[in-house]
């Protein structure tokens, strides 16, 4: 379980724990270690004015090295192997800095400041901050509310194991709000949740749902946890119909329609999907425009492997 939530004034914020210093370790840089302390220091030589890292933001760290040598910047690559390896305290101090600064932030209703701190940790891949951005944007604390957007937080960090998160995106799938009413779905998580020892599913529900429906819950269930979250939901043969219906709905102006069905593709991980998501956003088609929506989309597209929404997204955040 990455980190552990409490309530305070409707928020959920972390409560320390023995193991939170490495489970915010863990949210700052959770895949690709070296790659990540390599940009930092790399960032870090930029603002000091010693190199531009503008070609080095999409290569990973070995390309990184060959492109050090290939600029003829030998001279820093000490520096690299000095550095690379001892960022993690400076890297670590920065998470937790910025997650105070945002926690205190939000303790005198500074909304503005609280989002923009954890915002930046979120987009990271830190799971408590994008609870609390969930639990924010579920309220319009700071931000025009929006379960749909709620949704989409509560969901990165439920699949980094955050229980907390994963009770409440199955509490939003039960009642519809933000997502499309899925008892299977909101049943999965809270049973997930459960099995991560936090609150467990509504016994109301269960009486409104089919045995069969249960039996797939908990089918999904297994496979949702044996792949570490990355396959919760349906297979991919009916991903790709979810997807073709909605390309189809698009092509003839049925843009509400295309929004369902690839609403339902994105939320599977089908990424361009989750691209079509932003830019139907940015436009306004389908749904109401809103910028923040379209950046959410494009990123989570960018970090789910789909290169070619990096301009989107960056376009998208000149205008925020």
């Amino acid at each position: 379980v990455v980190g552990c939530g409490v309530v305070l004034n409707g928020l959920f914020v972390i409560k320390n724990q023995e193991n939170n210093e490495s489970d915010r370790r863990n949210n700052c840089h959770p895949n690709h270690e070296l790659e990540h302390k390599v940009l930092l220091l790399l960032t870090f030589l930029k603002h000091a004015n010693l190199i531009s890292t503008e070609p080095f933001t999409e290569m990973s760290a070995d390309i990184l090295c060959n492109a050090v040598e290939d600029w003829k910047m030998k001279k820093i690559i000490p520096l690299l192997l000095t550095f690379v390896f001892l960022l993690g305290s400076v890297e670590d101090s920065w998470c937790d800095d910025s997650y105070q600064k945002g926690l205190h932030a939000y303790q005198r209703s500074d909304f503005g400041t609280a989002l923009r701190e954890w915002r930046n940790l979120a987009e990271q891949g830190n799971a408590d901050a994008q609870l609390n951005l969930g639990a924010m944007y579920g309220r319009g604390e700071g931000i025009s509310q929006s379960n749909k957007i709620a949704a989409m937080w509560y969901e990165l960090a439920a699949k980094q194991g955050n229980t907390i998160a994963q009770t409440e995106l199955g509490i939003l799938y039960a009642k519809g709000e933000g997502v499309p009413r899925d008892y299977v779905y909101a049943y999965m998580w809270w049973y997930i949740a459960a099995a991560n020892g936090g609150q467990g599913y509504n016994d109301q529900i269960v009486k409104e749902m089919t045995p069969e429906q249960i039996r797939e819950a908990k089918e999904r269930t297994k496979r949702c946890i044996a792949s570490n979250y990355k396959n919760c939901r349906a297979t991919a043969k009916v991903t790709a119909e979810y997807y073709d219906i909605g390309e189809k709905a698009y092509m003839v102006g049925l843009y509400k329609v295309s929004y369902k069905w690839w609403r339902k593709a994105a939320g599977e991980g089908d990424t361009q999907a989750q691209a079509n998501l932003s830019d139907m956003y940015r436009l306004g088609r389908g749904v109401s425009q809103n910028n923040i929506a379209a950046y959410v989309w494009a990123n989570m597209a960018v970090r789910n492997g789909h290169k070619q929404s990096a301009k989107l997204r960056d376009d998208i955040a000149k205008k925020m």
